[in-house]
């Protein structure tokens, strides 16, 4: 029958192909074999037909037995590509079997060309010495004039190839805006090939991945130099292009349920991929060359060897258009929006939700540390809440994942970054507006408020990896607490809950830096009391409550010296452990159930984690975290900001006031992978080990040294003042409930009872060496995850984190 004839057909077909591919591994086939080269390229195939004749088994055998195959393929492959770009720009060729086949299996091969760590053969197979035609540059040059070839990828009234250096103004972003998913014109076919393009362009900059944490910022990655070269042929264009596309891009549509499940959505699939490259090209810094003798020549336009210009990031750093800047801002914000959006609809699942968020705060939190007069026009011209929301939402239901604590440290650069700014701050006083899936803000809430809730719940409510973002977390809070007019009753009883934890010795005499937590609280305390006192009413009756917990830290020292006082039959370092072992557990049975919270974790005390976002359904498991770099938030930077009240002080701080307060953070790295390619699982974690902290035993003279420079001052003064007046109204019946103390609180003031109103001290993310090392391992992370779907890296060989399975709950 025809429907037997069919079958038939294509299992011939099929057994043809491999065959074909199989003789690869058997003999040499000669370069000038094209009858060989072409049946092999023609094949009708798909993206997962490919990856189906190519296993890894099979490539890394051919990789063995036969290298001189797969350079050639290669080559031959590149040579066609060139040849049907000629061809199809003068029309005489109108079919893209060819070379998007040609196209998947260059994806395909060249992780696996990659993994080798043989950078004599790479070297010699795509960066020949003084070769002014390498096979590495012919093969990205190709790719980035295909992806603006009219009719190809751009629509026909674009032509950006009449010229190499011809980059077009158009309306909006500029230069360059060649891809416009607004374009009705623009088809299905074109977004494929636009993916294609993309995807094969990532997977040639993938050589970090084969490369360990220690070496992935000194070891030169010769497709990324090349492409971030000044000369690469449209690399502005290119640039402008991916920006465009990712923020003009809808996934909403018409805003019809389910529309999603029922129509393709190419654009989509454009931008996760757009989005995963520009974070990769953004990330790269190209290492100099010391002397010429260091072997590889890697561009094929330059003999340049000291260059270090990345003309991605400088292009980023060149724009500079508002109506760029409000397209950028509108993108950031309809994306980011969207995930809540999706979470909080009447029909389930009814609104697509992107799932590229981690690779948008990697580009959010990139564009915001390069571009200055972007960051001055979110916080000056827009509505930066319409960010901040979305990124809390994102934090708080991320808060027990351990596949996601990379994503929490992600976030928490951001709010890092952006508290270093006057402008945010202020921003914070406005009022909550979005409708948050959960149940955590109120009627009249603040952007203030809702930031003290999750970060508070996120401590203790959250994974037991996240003690290192604790100090970076009460920073932020710090870095606004000048500038918040108003905390509501439920965010001023967090804050105070806060205090109470970190004041705990369970909390305290675990880790010798967990004092900083207190300190930092103490600073938000003293700069609301200082400069907001006027409308922090809440926060002021939350901290007359809970007077014992400033009188209790105070008297720490006293305690402990008395109850080692009782051990006079023990050696010394033995009675300072008994006496504080006695004040845990007194703390901890006076507290009782209500405030025993496990924030207190000693086994990862000194141990900080991170892991980095998932695509998983379900959550994992917790993995053994190892420390690979130490991101640090840097104290000593302080801004000249005004006052928001009629009290303008100095913001000079002296070295003491900036060694009391400095705050550190020393993360780790934990990603979410899979441990095979063939048969990816549905949660995994990648996992960096080093070796045991030592143990660290909490003294006596220690806790002295860091309670007698507690800034309590200000409370205490404030707690002497409206203390006895508040217990004399109480006792005279002339106060009956809490409405009537926050009103008399409302009506006080503390003028000329306070001290010298201290220096408003604003911490800034400063990024250093290691800091960059985790982020990169991060982003390579994020990209590998987001493409378990269509495996492009096997587990086995990645070397930049270790692959572990988490089993799924």
């Amino acid at each position: 029958s025809r429907n037997s004839r069919c079958v038939m057909g294509q299992s011939a077909s099929k057994l043809q192909i491999v065959t074909h591919f199989e003789t690869l591994a058997t003999k040499e086939i000669p370069e000038a074999e094209d009858v060989f080269w072409t049946s092999l390229f023609n094949f009708p195939a798909t993206s997962d037909d490919v990856f189906l004749y190519l296993p890894p088994a099979f490539l890394r055998k051919v990789r063995t037995t036969h290298p001189i195959n797969i350079e050639r393929l290669l080559r031959v492959g590149v040579s066609k590509l060139e040849t049907f770009y000629t061809q199809y720009r003068s029309q005489t060729v109108t079919d893209t079997k060819l070379p998007l086949n040609i196209i998947r299996t260059i994806t395909r091969i060249l992780p696996f060309v990659f993994e080798s760590g043989d950078d004599v053969w790479l070297s010699s197979v795509f960066w020949k010495s003084n070769e002014q035609n390498a096979l590495g540059g012919r093969l990205l040059t190709i790719i980035s004039r295909l992806c603006f070839l009219k009719g190809f990828s751009i629509i026909d009234e674009y032509d950006v190839l009449s010229g190499d250096d011809v980059e077009p103004v158009m309306e909006g972003l500029q230069p360059g805006l060649v891809w416009n998913v607004m374009d009705t014109v623009t088809s299905t076919t074109m977004n494929l090939h636009r993916q294609e393009l993309l995807r094969c362009l990532l997977v040639c900059c993938s050589y970090t991945l084969f490369t360990t944490p220690e070496l992935c910022k000194t070891r030169r990655n010769e497709f990324l130099e090349f492409l971030v070269h000044p000369t690469m042929p449209h690399a502005v264009t290119l640039f402008y292009s991916i920006i465009n596309v990712i923020f003009t891009y809808d996934p909403v549509g018409w805003g019809l349920p389910y529309a999603s499940m029922f129509v393709g959505d190419a654009v989509g699939d454009v931008v996760e991929v757009a989005l995963q490259l520009i974070c990769v090209l953004l990330d790269y810094q190209p290492v100099p060359v010391s002397s010429p003798s260091e072997t590889y020549t890697p561009l094929s336009q330059s003999n340049d060897l000291t260059n270090t210009t990345n003309i991605f990031l400088e292009s980023l750093t060149r724009f500079s258009e508002i109506s760029g800047f409000g397209t950028v801002y509108n993108g950031f914000a309809r994306l980011l929006n969207n995930v809540h959006e999706a979470d909080n609809t009447w029909m389930p699942n009814s609104l697509k939700q992107v799932a590229c968020y981690q690779e948008l705060l990697i580009l959010f939190l990139r564009f915001i540390d390069t571009n200055q007069g972007l960051l001055s026009h979110l916080l000056k011209s827009t509505d930066i809440n319409q960010i901040v929301i979305p990124v809390l939402y994102i934090m708080f239901i991320s808060r027990q994942s351990q596949a996601h604590i990379g994503l929490l440290n992600l976030c928490t650069f951001i709010f890092l970054r952006l508290s270093g700014e006057r402008e945010f701050s202020i921003q914070l006083n406005q009022n909550c507006t979005a409708k948050l899936p959960i149940d955590l803000h109120h009627a009249q809430c603040t952007n203030a408020d809702v930031m003290v809730m999750v970060f508070h719940k996120i401590i203790v409510n959250g994974s037991d990896k996240l003690d290192p973002l604790y100090d970076c977390l009460v920073t932020v809070m710090a870095n606004v607490s000048p500038y918040v007019k108003g905390l509501s009753m439920v965010a001023s009883v967090k804050l105070m809950s806060l205090f109470d934890l970190f004041a705990s010795p369970k909390f305290l005499f675990t880790s010798p830096n967990h004092q900083n937590c207190v300190f930092l609280l103490l600073e938000v305390f003293n700069n609301i009391i200082q400069y907001q006192y006027s409308g922090n009413s809440a926060l002021i009756y939350a901290i007359i409550r809970r007077k014992q917990v400033f009188d209790r830290l105070a008297s720490l020292p006293v305690r402990l010296m008395d109850k080692a006082s009782r051990h006079k039959d023990q050696a010394k370092h033995k009675r300072e452990a008994s006496a504080i072992e006695q004040e845990v557990q007194e703390t901890r049975d006076a507290r009782g159930s209500v405030t025993e919270r496990s924030v207190v974790r000693p086994e990862t005390a000194n141990s900080p984690a991170l892991a980095m976002p998932s695509t998983q359904t379900a959550p994992p498991t917790p993995a053994d975290p190892i420390p690979v770099s130490t991101p640090i938030q840097d104290a000593s930077d302080s801004q000249q900001a005004e006052s928001p009240t009629e009290q303008q002080p100095s913001q000079e701080r002296t070295d003491e006031q900036q060694q009391q307060q400095e705050a550190r953070t020393q993360p780790s790295e934990e990603q979410q992978t899979t441990p095979t390619e063939s048969e990816p699982s549905s949660s995994q974690s990648a996992v960096v080990k080093s070796a045991e902290p030592e143990e660290w035993k909490p003294t006596i003279s220690w806790v002295n040294e860091w309670v007698s420079r507690l800034p309590l001052h200000t409370v205490n003064c404030m707690l002497n003042v409206l203390l006895p007046q508040v217990e004399h109204f109480i006792k005279e019946g002339e106060i009956t409930d809490e409405n009537q103390v926050l009103d008399f609180l409302k009506r006080s003031t503390l003028v000329g009872l306070l001290p010298v109103p201290h220096p408003i001290v604003v911490r800034r993310y400063q990024p250093y060496q290691n800091n960059e090392i985790w982020f990169t391992t991060f982003v390579w992370a994020v990209v590998y995850v987001n493409n378990l779907g269509l495996p492009l890296f096997d587990a086995n060989a990645v070397k930049l984190f270790k692959i572990a399975t988490i089993p799924s709950e």
